[in-house]
Parts: structure tokens; sequence; C-alpha cells
């Protein structure tokens, strides 16, 4: 299982090392080695964070080990958006022991790796929870703006410092859009705009589920939320499958 695990995460990193969308041209040279060396770096950090997560809970021998087919049973009820207690009352199996699987699935499958590229804009958008502003990117995807990554805290300081004033005096605006220079390493304020509010509906209608969520746990639900955003149901089981050699 650690070896399926580890393949799957170094081919789908280095495809994405090797991908079109890592390389930026600058005076028509391409900085293939700056950019493979920074990029390795990070997919480095957030595989052995990852490999290292797996090993405090004991994936392998814990006394959470159940069989094959229960393990996939869990994975389906996850990918349909089932909590944990729900999960564990159609299985019969202890709540803390599903909730154990739930939050390796967490780890496993909530890394966004977001990749820029030089002079490239940036569409930022918020939701409001709580009286907390919680930025995120509209790219591909949408990506949760986290400080542990850090070229999104680069951003953060950048909004807190130039934008969010700026967003509490007008509710009308929801995005701002941003252009990064790798040189200057500073962002250039193209414009502010109205944003769908789809995200942020999804994200409202979903955490309503949980009756109240601890402020620790708001973000790893968020970040949840934005990844069933992102992705169909059976994307998430599939992946599962594959990862769990299933």
């Amino acid at each position: 299982m650690i070896i399926s695990l580890i393949n799957w995460r170094i081919i789908s990193s280095f495809s994405l090392i090797f991908s079109n969308k890592i390389f930026y041209h600058d005076k028509e040279k391409f900085y293939f080695k700056k950019i493979l060396k920074s990029h390795f770096l990070a997919i480095f950090f957030i595989y052995t964070a990852t490999m290292s997560r797996l090993e405090d809970k004991n994936i392998i021998t814990s006394k959470t080990k159940i069989e094959a087919t229960k393990l996939k049973e869990i994975c389906y009820f996850f990918s349909e958006d089932f909590t944990a207690s729900q999960t564990s009352k159609k299985l019969k199996i202890s709540r803390q022991t599903i909730n154990t699987y739930y939050k390796i699935f967490r780890e496993l499958l909530f890394n966004e790796l977001f990749l820029i590229k030089n002079n490239q804009n940036l569409a930022i958008s918020y939701i409001k929870i709580n009286q907390e502003y919680f930025y995120y990117l509209e790219d591909t995807n949408y990506i949760l703006i986290e400080n542990n990554n850090p070229f999104f805290f680069q951003i953060n300081q950048f909004l807190q410092n130039h934008i969010h004033n700026i967003f509490i005096k007008n509710k009308k605006i929801k995005k701002v859009k941003l252009i990064y220079n790798h040189h200057r390493k500073d962002f250039l304020t193209l414009g502010f705009f109205s944003s769908s509010k789809e995200i942020e509906i999804f994200v409202n209608n979903r955490l309503k589920r949980f009756r109240g969520i601890n402020k620790e746990n708001l973000n790893i639900h968020l970040k949840e939320s934005f990844f069933r955003f992102n992705n169909q149901k059976e994307f998430i089981y599939n992946k599962l499958i594959q990862i769990f050699n299933l």
C-alpha cells in the first residue's frame, strides 16, 4: 500500500513539473533549472509531510486495519459526503474508526499544488464565515489560500495590507485581479470585480450540516468543501480506490 502510494505521489508530482504550465518566458529564455528546483522542493515537502502523517496514523498495521471490502465501502460513503456518524451507522463500524479513515483520506486528497507562472494574472475572491474572511484563488479549480504555502502566505500579506479594507468598505466588490512579477516578487492590482456566489452558497450549505464547527477544525472543513466543489463524487471515489489499490 505504501509503495503504491509512493508511486502515485511521485508520478502525479513529476507530471506537474514537466507539464507546460510550470514554465515561463523571460527575455525568451526558459528558467527550467530554477523552476524545477523550487517545485521539486515543494513537492518533496508535501510528499514527506504526507508520508509522515500516514506513519503517525499507522495506516498499515494499526488496530483500525479492516478488510478491503469494508474499506471500499468507507471510500464510497466518504466520496458521497456522508458524515462519519452516518457512515458508522450504515456500516456498523465505530465512529472513531471511520473518523480515522476519513482523516487519512483528507490528508491524501486535499494537497493542492498551485504552480505560478511569471506575470500571471491571479483572480482572488473571498468567502466570509463567522465574521472571518477566507480568500481563495479562481484558477482551473477554486483553491483556498492558506498560510502554510510560502507563495500563498505572500498573497495573504498583500491582501491584508492593500485589499482587505476595500472589500470591507464595498460589499459589491468580491474579487480582485492581481499580476505577479517573479523578479520584483511583488503584486500589481489590475482591478476589482463582482464574483459568482456559487461556491459561497455551496460551502455555506455544506457547513450547515455539521451544526457548529470548532474554530480549529474550520480550515480543514473549508478545504474539504473546496475540494468537493472542484471534483465529482465519482472522481473522489475512483481516486481513493486507486490510492489504496482496491
